[in-house]
């Protein structure tokens, strides 16, 4: 640069780059700095030193190295390349993630996947299209490996990279061009290093997934040495090992060579060093293992690459676990003279468990092999660190700190670390600080309480893993104490060590808290304690004895001294028999002396001390039953002494027959009786109170300990239980049912026992006849009476005293208030209605005593109040969902019913009891309803809850379960209720004016008469519950009195100021009241001003307020609308508009995001009866109609039912009206759906379903008669699967026959496209080997269950679906080709289905009888056509004649088989009879139907187009013939076909009446094939004259006939022979040749036996 010039930088650049070299600066320079700071400060500048300042030049910074050109640039790859490729290797190039995985799916799927398989013709030009390919990606190899690098470094891209990579070598020209790149080095720049590097750092880190493919194809790609086809990595290892050097120490530099950036250096963050320097050590590894190390590998070993190991900043591996793993993986194939000398510190500082995975068992295999490492100093540690302490200091740090957080991985490693100490660094003795601090540091985190004592399954808690290490080590520095005869030291281990600190710290302390720490024979803590001190023992005898009675010592003062653990009592026994494993005399004889100490402390505590005794007893008995060898006798004798203490009597039964027993079983003969005296001196204390005693046989029976107890106690204790039982003590009532159910009474005690009872039970009985009420005996009388009846009820029956003790129970049980016991009850109710005819004889004589009379019957009758109650807990439940879909008044909700109840064995609950009472009073006397109107009203709720129960299942809300029952209830009371309200006179308008003011008053006015109290009732029983039932049943009694106009039209009005006063306080009563009346006020103005005044109140409902007023408006004004029949108007058409307009915009406001689903059920009713009134006014109301039912839909059924309704009514209004069909724009979609709901129809058991699922009949069949291009379209979608199972699950007929109706539809349409499928593949031998013909599963499916059922009594449902199945197989066969009618055929011959199936059907549906006679009346019905549509079938004899025409259909579509079974049948009548029958009926009008055919115009213009001429001809006795005419040459060549009387069960007769021209094998083989296609082929007339004429003409052109079936064109599949023998050439049809190869075995030709 001239002086005096400026530097090209500018000033911003070198201020910066002087900032960069000032931060590079060494702490000395900055030092100077500062002090010639310090020296110039204040000082200025002189002018002459300013002049003289001369300036420094600072050159720019360089440039980053320019990167490698793409190849497709720099090489004119861009030029040459397919443009499909050069886009994709453009996008490979991309830095964008997305765009690069783009570009490598569409390489490896467009260019490196195979294409499918095509057929011959195309094989040529795909062969083309692959060489062209194969070059093209030959020539793209330098731009794969110019972005190779960068795609193997990027976590994303590396899996399709390497899948990329190994299509690429798995193509031998690919394969040598990418190898020969790297072998000869001509790859630019460091791509060949950077490539090579991570291709092989990809490949082993891979090679865990996706099977190792990718590592499989670097081994198969590589070598150590020369190898053909292969790469020699030997020349490449100095590049590798700078590629991992530069991997692991500098990944910067790396990144920066194998992702150039064009403008300046890019940081890379923590996770991308990471990424390399865990690649670097992996590959690292993998080289060490694999190949011999060179000195460049070498060198980077013995460099500063251990770094990575320390968790410590600033280093390699510092906050990067993953890499220190990997760099102990690598430290395991080092050779030894290349190990850091800082191994331990960098292990002991290591505080990552998933790092200690791979380091624990590398450090403990180093550790064995270097001992030495401990002799560390300090004073060699590096100068830097300072704060780095020896090895062991480390490792003691590491005891402390690290190891209670990774226990299970870290703890193992201890014993190996003290094996290798020596006794410099860890000497035996006190006096050096080395051992104490070891143990001091080793407890330290159980001190802290750091180590859990929870373990997870199959595996030991931190605690356990801890307990286990120091156990070894104390064991170990035991042994190593005693061999140097240091014995202070071994019994400092001992006492402080083992007793103090394992045994009593974490065995007693902190053992057994584990739920899973009890396992055979003791806890893990003990075990392993045991197994300790069995080394002990092993190590020294005397030192095991001391251990043991310090142990034992310590667990007695644990369990009683001052510091006594209450949680250590129950583990006591288990802790010893842990120690007694062992098994030496010692241990046996200290044990024993535990044992017994226990037991003493045990009994003094419970002898001397007020507390709770049961842990002690606990205690007590696990001795005497695992050791009561080791107790003493004395001890023994104390143990039953104390066993008679009250206290423990009192406080403890349960634990002291437990030890009673327990002393009975381990005790010797001698002395077992003492147990039970004890027992008898507890049942017999006199300072025991009776409770208490019956307390403690309660526990005896629980436990089933009752052989305690002398055979007397029991007995004499029941005695005295009954007693009190009979005094009202429940509890001894229990203790003596128990007694008897457990049978240990002996039998005069029970004969007292329920003697007694008896006395009480009939003493109860004898004071509720007298109006008495029940005494406290009956309850506990009745249980204990219970407990022997359940199990021996005819005893009691035999006995007269205990018989009528029964009967009056049951009449106790069914008359009176009393609330028995529910086991009680349930026998009562269940039982004895099923007893002998004894009881029930008794049961008549008592029940004749007490029902003298109706009056008598009346008062027998629960009180009212308890029968207002059974009703009130009845109709207060729930209603079912589905109810308001047949009744308006039911409520809507949107949650299903489970009632509940208790019922007898007829299915009935005590309500249904008492009202079937109710009725028979009722029947017995008329005007019963008038006297007592209390029955009549419960006998209208039972009425409507019975009516709800048959409608819908469990409709009755635990009325009655038995349907039975059910209807014999309805049935009788519609009887009654009848025949009540027909004796009422037609009521006077001062009635209706006083029975108005009676229910505007809730019931609770003046009463006239049993009407107006019948309402009172209803309406106070609507008060008190809220419930449906009883305003229906207001509705019942309202419609009886106002219905058919008994009211005339000023009452009727009278009535309707009533509804519309109640219409804002009471809407649901209003509701009521209006659907009773407005039948008498259809044209009146009263009626049509209430719904103007209804209608205008909803315009005024907010959106906001429809859950508290909208709804209750909606059903008012519903409630108003017209009869279905009426034909007067619902409100203006105005006024119409301005409601749908108002309503409608409540869907889209705002304010009602979560409108409640009755809103818009009402709505879709409004909707439904507002459609006719605006039908023919446009607007957005049409749109909100349409849009709710696009909803309803898919919603409840209620919902779904309103939509329908108004769907139907929408498109009945469609069909006349133009502009509402122009509007109507979602018809397809609502026509798919109620498809899809269609299909999903099943059982129709109650009313609502078969409400809905008719109006889906309606709807569809709508749809289906349509015939325009939706209806077909959504009818083409369905599928034979889903109508087959609508015809198996649905026992609806017209659903069945509608569902079959679109399955012929469907069969059709898929039958015409197996055809053309067929068809297309004929002499395409692999498309035919790979076609499957047959008929669909799920029909086969339904033909198969109806081969298991018993035609003898079927259902209706059953042989509907039959027959339409058959029906459905049977249409197959129309439309369908020869080769689809055979492949079907062989599927029903195969199945045998037809036999099975059809026929066992038919001759049960028709009548055939064992001698063969068919009793069908076949002549009058025509037997060719039948309409099911038509048909309501109401028993099975309906079904007769569409059972005929499945007959008829099955001898026109499958006559071959039919004819094979009747030629199979061995009865002779019975074939003989099902000819003649067949002859008679069907046979004319199938050969009427064949000789049709032929006469048809189309079809003679056909056959005289092709030159032949056919005429029909009676033959005589029922047969007929045609006769074909083929003239050649003016030479006529004819052939007759005749059909037989008992066609199609007889074959046809095919007659040679004139050959011309052909000899004589190929006529009969012609004449063969015509039989053949008529008899076995199921063809008709006119396809075998066709396939006759085509023999003659393809003859006389020279076409050679086939040498197996001798025939020209095939029977099968209409194909010519075109397979010839290579031997005899000799042609055949590739049908004919399969059929001969599977029957002969064999592959050879026919005729000269040449293999094919």
């Amino acid at each position: 640069m001239p002086k005096g010039t400026k530097s090209s930088a500018s000033s911003g650049t070198r201020k910066k780059h002087a900032k960069k070299a000032a931060k590079g600066d060494a702490g000395s320079e900055q030092q100077n700095q500062q002090q010639q700071g310090q020296n110039k400060k204040s000082k200025k500048l002189t002018k002459a030193e300013k002049k003289a300042k001369v300036k420094q030049y600072i050159p720019p910074p360089k440039p980053p190295a320019p990167a490698i050109p793409d190849p497709l640039d720099s090489q004119g790859l861009a030029h040459t390349l397919p443009p499909e490729l050069v886009v994709i290797l453009r996008r490979i190039g991309k830095k964008d993630a997305v765009t690069k995985r783009k570009g490598l799916d569409e390489l490896r799927e467009q260019w490196l996947t195979p294409p499918p398989s095509t057929t011959s013709e195309h094989e040529e030009e795909d062969e083309i299209e692959r060489e062209i390919k194969e070059a093209a990606l030959a020539t793209a190899i330098p731009v794969w490996l110019h972005n190779l690098a960068q795609l193997l470094q990027s976590p994303s891209h590396r899996t399709s990279a390497l899948q990329i990579q190994q299509a690429l070598l798995n193509r031998p020209s690919t394969r040598n061009l990418i190898l020969d790149s790297f072998n000869l080095s001509l790859l630019p720049g460091n791509q060949t290093r950077d490539t090579l590097g991570s291709w092989l750092v990809a490949a082993v880190e891979e090679r865990r997934r996706a099977g190792g493919a990718s590592y499989t194809c670097w081994m198969d790609s590589t070598s150590f040495g020369p190898q053909d086809d292969r790469l020699d990595l030997t020349p490449h290892l100095d590049s590798l090992a700078d590629y991992l050097e530069l991997s692991i120490a500098d990944p910067a530099s790396l990144n920066d060579s194998i992702f150039p950036s064009p403008i300046e250096k890019v940081p890379i963050g923590s996770e991308e060093e990471a990424w390399f320097r865990v690649g670097g050590l992996t590959g690292l590894t993998w080289l060490l293992t694999t190949a011999e190390p060179s000195t460049r590998l070498l060198d980077l070993l013995r460099g500063d690459i251990w770094s990575t190991l320390s968790p410590v900043e600033p280093s390699l591996g510092s906050g990067q676990p993953s890499v220190r793993r990997a760099a102990y993986a690598l430290l395991d194939t080092v050779p030894d003279d290349c190990l850091p000398q800082d191994l331990l510190s960098f292990c002991w500082r290591e505080a990552e468990g998933t790092v200690f995975d791979i380091a624990g068992p590398v450090i403990a295999k180093l550790l064995r092999r270097h001992p030495d490492w401990w002799e560390q100093d300090e004073d060699e540690d590096d100068e830097e660190e300072e704060d780095t302490g020896s090895p062991f200091s480390d490792f003691l740090q590491f005891v402390a700190s690290v190891c209670p957080s990774v226990p299970h991985v870290t703890y193992p490693l201890l014993l190996v670390a003290v094996s290798t100490m020596s006794s410099d660094i860890l000497p035996l003795d006190l006096d050096d600080n080395a051992l104490p601090s070891f143990f001091s540091h080793l407890w330290s985190p159980v001190d802290a309480r750091l180590l859990s004592t929870h373990s997870l399954p199959n595996q030991t808690s931190a605690l356990q893993t801890f307990l286990q290490a120091a156990l070894d080590c104390i064991a170990l520095l035991l042994k190593r104490a005693i061999k140097e005869e240091d014995t202070d030291i071994a019994e400092w281990l001992v006492e402080t060590q083992l007793c103090d600190r394992a045994w009593r710290q974490c065995v007693l302390e902190f053992g057994g808290k584990s739920a899973r720490a009890r396992t055979p024979p003791g806890e893990n803590e003990a075990v392993a304690f045991a197994s300790a001190a069995t080394r002990v023992k092993a190590i020294s005898s005397d030192l095991y004895a001391t251990l043991l009675e310090s142990i034992t010592s310590t667990l007695v003062s644990k369990c009683f001294g001052e510091d006594r653990d209450t949680r250590l009592l129950p583990r006591a026994v288990i802790l010893l028999d842990t120690l007694d494993t062992a098994g030496s005399e010692d241990s046996v004889r200290i044990v024993d002396v535990a044992l017994e100490r226990l037991v003493q402390a045990s009994l003094d505590e419970m002898r001397n001390t007020d507390t709770d005794p049961k842990t002690g007893l606990v205690l007590v008995s696990d001795i005497v039953r695992e050791h009561s060898d080791a107790l003493q006798d004395e001890t023994i004798d104390q143990i039953y002494e104390l066993c008679g203490k009250d206290a423990l009597v009192q406080s403890a039964p349960n634990q002291l027959l437990d030890l009673l027993r327990t002393l009975e079983n381990s005790s010797p003969s001698a002395k077992s009786d003492k147990a039970r005296q004890v027992v008898q001196n507890i049942v017999s204390s006199p300072t025991l109170s009776t409770e208490t005693r019956f307390s403690f046989v309660a526990a005896a029976l629980q436990l089933q300990y009752l052989s305690l107890f002398p055979e007397d106690a029991i007995g004499d204790l029941a005695e005295e239980g009954v007693q009190h039982a009979i005094l009202g003590d429940q509890r001894a009532a229990v203790l003596v049912a128990q007694c008897i159910r457990d049978g240990t009474l002996p039998q005069s005690n029970l004969d007292t026992v329920l003697s007694l009872c008896s006395t009480a039970i009939q003493d109860a009985a004898r004071d509720f006849s007298a109006g008495n009420a029940a005494s406290a005996s009956l309850q506990p009388s009745a249980l204990i009476f219970y407990s022997y009846a359940r199990d021996h009820l005819q005893p009691i029956i035999d006995s007269d005293v205990f018989l009528t003790a029964l009967v009056d129970l049951y009449l106790l049980h069914g008359l009176s208030a009393v609330a028995f016991d529910q086991t009680v009850s349930s026998m009562l109710d269940e039982q004895l209605p099923l007893a002998p005819s004894k009881f029930q004889a008794t049961l008549r004589e008592a029940m004749s005593q007490q029902l003298t009379d109706i009056s008598n019957s009346v008062n027998l009758l629960p009180t009212p109040d308890v029968i207002r109650g059974l009703l009130d807990s009845l109709i207060a439940q729930s209603a079912d969902p589905t109810l308001p879909i047949i009744d308006p008044l039911a409520p809507y909700t949107g949650e299903s019913i489970s009632p509940d109840g208790l019922f007898d064995s007829t299915g009935l609950s005590k309500c249904a009891r008492v009202l079937q009472s109710i009725l028979a009073l009722f029947r017995e006397d008329r005007n019963l309803p008038s006297r007592e109107p209390i029955l009549l009203s419960a006998c209208l709720l039972g009425h409507i809850l019975a009516r709800d129960g048959l409608s819908v299942n469990g409709g009755s809300r635990g009325l009655a379960s038995s349907t039975d029952s059910l209807e014999t209830f309805v049935r009788e009371a519609e009887t009654i209720l009848s025949s009540v309200f027909a004796t009422i006179q037609e009521p006077t308008s001062a009635w209706h004016k006083q029975t108005i003011v009676l229910v505007k008053s809730d019931g609770t006015g003046s009463q006239s008469d049993w009407i107006q109290s019948t309402l009172a009732d209803l309406l106070q029983s609507w008060s008190r519950t809220g419930s449906d039932v009883s305003l229906r049943a207001v509705h019942l009694v309202l419609t009886r009195i106002l219905g058919n106009e008994r009211a005339t039209e000023a009452d009727s009005a009278a009535w309707l100021d009533l509804a519309m006063t109640l219409s804002t306080k009471k809407p649901d009563l209003a509701s009521t009241i209006i659907l009773a009346i407005k039948g008498n006020l259809e044209d009146s103005q009263a009626i049509s001003t209430a719904r103007n005044r209804l209608a205008n109140s909803i315009t005024g409902i907010k959106a906001k307020d429809i859950g508290v007023t909208g709804l209750p408006a909606l059903r008012l004004l519903l409630a108003s609308a017209p009869l279905p029949d009426s034909t007067s108007d619902f409100i203006p058409q105005q006024r119409a508009i301005f409601v749908l307009r108002h309503v409608s915009g409540w869907l889209t406001d705002d304010d009602a995001e979560d409108l409640p689903e009755e809103t818009e059920f009402r709505l879709a009713e409004l909707f439904n009866a507002l459609g006719p009134v605006v039908q023919d006014v446009p607007g957005q109301h049409w749109d909100a109609i349409f849009d709710l039912l696009e909803n309803g839909l898919e919603s409840s059924l209620c919902y779904l039912c309103g939509c329908l309704v108004l769907l139907r009514t929408v498109r009945d209004l469609c069909a006349t009206n133009k502009s509402l069909r122009a509007a109507w724009t979602n018809r397809d979609v609502l026509s798919k759906q109620v498809l899809k709901l269609f299909t999903q129809c099943r059982n129709d058991s109650s009313e609502p379903m078969k409400r809905i699922q008719a109006l889906l009949l309606d709807l569809v069949m709508g749809i289906d008669e349509a015939q325009d291009s939706v209806s077909s379209g959504l009818v083409s979608e369905l599928t034979i699967s889903q109508l087959s199972h609508l015809l198996l699950l649905s026992t609806n007929w017209g659903i069945q026959t509608m569902a079959y109706r679109l399955l012929s539809q469907v069969i059709r349409r898929e039958t015409l496209a197996l055809v053309l499928k067929v068809e297309a593949t004929i002499g395409d031998e692999a498309a035919e080997e790979t076609q499957s013909i047959q008929l669909p599963a799920s029909l086969i499916k339904i033909l198969e269950d109806g081969a298991s059922i018993d035609w003898q009594d079927p259902q209706i449902p059953q042989v509907v679906t039959q027959i339409l199945a058959w029906m459905a197989i049977l249409d197959h066969f129309d439309d369908a080709s020869r080769t689809i009618r055979s492949a079907y055929m062989d599927q029903l011959r195969s199945g045998s289905l037809i036999e099975r199936s059809l026929l066992s059907m038919l001759f049960q549906m028709m009548g055939v009888s064992q001698v063969g006679a068919w009793n069908f009346p076949a002549g009058q019905f025509a037997v060719d056509e039948f309409y099911p549509e038509l048909l309501e079938p109401e028993e099975l004899a309906d079904l007769t004649p569409f059972a005929s025409y499945l007959f008829y259909r099955t001898l026109i579509s499958v006559p071959s088989i039919l004819r094979e079974i009747h030629e199979g049948i061995k009865d002779r009548q019975l074939s003989l009879s099902m000819l003649n029958f067949t002859a008679r009926y069907y046979s004319p009008v199938i050969i009427q139907k064949e000789f049709a055919a032929l006469r048809q115009p189309a079809t003679i213009s056909q056959l005289s187009a092709e030159g032949l001429t056919v005429r029909v001809a009676q033959a005589g006795t029922g047969s007929a013939e045609a006769i074909a005419s083929y003239v050649v040459d003016e030479q006529p060549m004819e052939i007759g076909i005749r059909l037989p009387a008992e066609f199609p069960l007889r074959g046809v007769d095919v007659r040679d009446l004139r050959r011309v021209g052909v000899p004589e094998n190929k006529w009969r083989g012609w004449l063969m094939s015509v039989q053949q296609t008529i008899t076995s082929r199921n063809g008709l007339i006119l396809e075998a004259l066709t396939v006759f004429k085509r023999n003659v003409s393809l003859h006389f052109e020279g076409v050679v006939e086939c040498a197996i079936c001798y025939s020209i064109i095939s029977l099968t599949d209409r194909t010519l022979p075109t397979k010839p023998c290579r031997t005899c050439k000799n042609r055949f049809h590739a049908s004919c040749l399969f059929k001969w190869f599977n029957s002969s075995h064999s592959s050879s030709c026919p005729l000269c036996r040449t293999l094919f």
